[in-house]
C-alpha cells in the first residue's frame, strides 16, 4: 500500500473505517513527509505532533490532518504575522 499521505481525505476515511489503515499509521505517514519536505518547502510555523484523545477520533472525520494558514488571525499556535489585524 502506498503511504496514507498520498490518499484523498475520502480514501483515508473509508480505509479507517474498514480497519484497513490505522490513525498510528496516517499520522506516522503525515509526519514522516512533513521531516523529509519541510526544511525545503518551509511551509510550516507550528506543527503539533501530538496525538489526539481518544474524544477526537469520533466523528466522520477521524483520522484527517488539517492546515491552517497564517492569514487567519489566530492567538495560538504562533503564525509568521503576515496577516495583521
Amino acid at each position: 500500500m502506498i503511504p496514507s499521505n498520498y490518499l484523498t481525505a475520502t480514501q483515508t476515511i473509508a480505509l479507517l473505517a474498514k480497519d484497513e489503515i490505522t490513525l498510528d499509521q496516517v499520522l506516522k505517514d503525515h509526519k514522516d513527509r512533513y521531516e523529509q519536505r519541510n526544511d525545503q518547502v518551509k511551509a510550516w510555523v507550528c506543527v503539533d505532533h501530538t496525538i489526539p484523545n481518544d474524544k477526537a477520533l469520533e466523528g466522520p472525520l477521524r483520522g484527517m490532518i488539517i492546515g491552517v494558514k497564517d492569514i487567519i488571525s489566530m492567538s495560538h499556535p504562533p503564525s509568521s504575522n503576515l496577516h495583521r489585524n
